[in-house]
């Protein structure tokens, strides 16, 4: 990911807070039936990270790993280590910015 694509990725995550479509955490990722899109810190627990990768694959979401330095500019939160997007459209645009 670019500079560029990072501030990109900032700006829809804001969105995302901003209209309460984003679960930060594992356990709230898991608990919801709505979530589109999972990105996830390399920095996370191996217990943790299997955990959240069968829910996304048994539900059929996409998940990306990314690196921690990455994670933490994106979110600028400490201490969470995944994040869930619940709109579809923000998560497809995330994930475009994510891939490219």
């Amino acid at each position: 990911m670019k500079n560029l694509e990072i501030k990109k990725i900032q700006s829809y995550i804001g969105f995302a807070k901003r209209s309460r479509n984003i679960l930060l955490g594992v356990d709230d990722i898991i608990k919801s039936k709505n979530t589109k899109l999972i990105i996830i810190s390399k920095n996370i627990s191996d217990s943790s990270l299997k955990k959240i990768q069968e829910f996304a694959h048994s539900k059929s979401i996409d998940n990306f790993v990314i690196d921690g330095e990455k994670f933490f500019e994106i979110l600028q939160m400490e201490n969470v280590k995944a994040l869930g997007i619940l709109d579809a459209n923000l998560a497809s645009a995330i994930k475009l910015k994510i891939t490219n």
